[in-house]
């Protein structure tokens, strides 16, 4: 067998290597970043106070009629137990719909901005605005409105 044969064997071999690796390595990855994400969560919640009957208002509907004790115990299930099985890579399209579903609620009733005076809720264009820009362009309130 010629240099240039071998070189090209060799070349195959780590190609095919690499492409295998290529399938498994970033989903393993992610799943592991995105369960100790949750994890990390899930432990906060289990070892802190329930501060949901603080928001309670703020989810949106269905989830603002959930008595805020259910709702503390449903999340800090769903992040701890969805995190182990990201690790596991058991039931990952299962869990990672129910996380991703629990994260929009969770941006919905936390990290959204709200107009101080009357609570509406600025649409995620205003909040990738500047503070300025998406505090002075609340449409609901009057020119007295305090967030102005």
């Amino acid at each position: 067998m010629s240099t240039t044969a071998h070189l090209i064997t060799v070349r195959n071999a780590l190609t095919s290597r690499l492409q295998a690796a290529a399938e498994v390595v970033p989903p393993a990855v992610l799943r592991l970043v995105m369960g100790w994400e949750f994890w990390e969560s899930g432990l906060e919640k289990l070892h802190g106070d329930n501060w949901f009957a603080d928001i309670q208002g703020k989810f949106p509907w269905p989830f603002d009629v959930i008595p805020a004790g259910l709702s503390w115990a449903l999340a800090t299930g769903f992040e701890l137990a969805g995190a182990v099985m990201l690790w596991l890579g058991l039931g990952t399209r299962l869990f990672a719909f129910s996380l991703m579903f629990l994260t929009f609620v969770a941006t919905a009733a936390v990290h959204w901005p709200t107009c101080g005076r009357c609570g509406a809720i600025f649409s995620p264009a205003m909040r990738s605005a500047t503070a300025a820009t998406a505090i002075s362009s609340c449409r609901c309130c009057s020119s007295s409105c305090c967030c102005r």
